[in-house]
């Protein structure tokens, strides 16, 4: 029996704030302790996707404002490669007028090429200036990025695999992604917690389709496909099974209270006979070929 990849990744890795414009939502170093020691217990290594401008300590994109814990936050993913990966996930997040960095969700609009490498170019000289190697895997902000030319820019740095939403909608539009010549794009999907759940702890409950409140940790479990058949009615409208290369979380999911509904997700996806937890993005991206391209 093929068995269904289960990998988290996390989005905005480098945010000073899990929220921007919420001052309660300070990321310290203590927050990549805590995946670092998710990973070492379930001997995953878990990819963490970082956003370059806040390693930025040479400023070569405006002012330098690097994260004050910066040197530590170093020292931890030297210490922690084995079960944190550094991932890339742009280089600002936004423009400055607000755009999304690679391809505009708003306004439909794309980038313009040019813009879309200085970015790059700016985010491999950081991670020089760092002492890294330019990322294998690659989120784009948003799950946002323009076939045939992000792509393509990303794999010239050095990137393998893109990891995004096959398709989403945003503000009234929907928009669908498929493959590329240049790199795999390997698809990921919710975990029915989002990157305002700062405070997520096994006592939070979600509402469901059609009425009624279930334990957080029972909802998520619900999300990790594949789903039995009423569910995947209920959550995802499909009769469909679409496997998943790997699932999305944030920084901001990550407080201590936190640690309690990781454990028991993770230990629920060992007790699954139909599942695997990977150890790493690429022997879920194997398993995900088992399965073939569900679109």
């Amino acid at each position: 029996m093929a068995l269904h990849p289960f990998l988290i990744v996390v989005d905005d890795g480098g945010f000073e704030r899990a929220i921007p414009e919420d001052p309660r939502s300070v990321v310290g170093v203590d927050t990549y302790e805590r995946i670092a020691e998710l990973g070492r217990r379930f001997h995953v290594r878990i990819p963490v996707c970082f956003t370059l401008k806040s390693l930025d300590r040479l400023g070569r994109w405006g002012p330098p404002r690097p994260l004050p814990y910066l040197c530590e936050l170093f020292d931890l993913l030297a210490a922690s490669a084995d079960c944190i990966e550094f991932g890339y996930h742009g280089l600002c997040h936004e423009q400055e007028d607000g755009a999304h960095e690679f391809f505009d969700l708003r306004t439909g609009q794309r980038v313009p090429e040019a813009t879309q490498r200085r970015h790059f170019e700016i985010s491999r000289a950081i991670i020089r200036d760092c002492g890294l190697d330019f990322p294998r895997v690659f989120v784009p902000p948003y799950n946002a990025w323009e076939q045939g030319v992000t792509d393509r820019i990303a794999a010239e740095s050095g990137v393998s695999c893109l990891l995004a939403y096959r398709s989403l909608r945003y503000m009234g539009r929907r928009y669908a992604w498929r493959d590329s010549p240049y790199l795999e794009v390997l698809p990921r999907t919710s975990l029915g917690v989002n990157g305002n759940d700062l405070d997520l702890h096994a006592g939070m409950s979600r509402a469901i389709r059609f009425g009624g409140r279930m334990p957080v940790v029972q909802f998520m479990e619900r999300h990790v496909i594949p789903q039995r058949l009423p569910w995947r009615v209920r959550m995802s409208k499909t009769l469909k099974v679409r496997p998943v290369h790997s699932y999305m979380t944030h920084i901001g999911n990550f407080s201590a209270r936190a640690m309690d509904c990781w454990n028991r997700l993770f230990e629920y996806v060992l007790q699954r006979k139909d599942l695997k937890l990977c150890t790493d993005w690429e022997q879920a991206a194997e398993l995900y070929r088992t399965w073939g391209d569900w679109e």
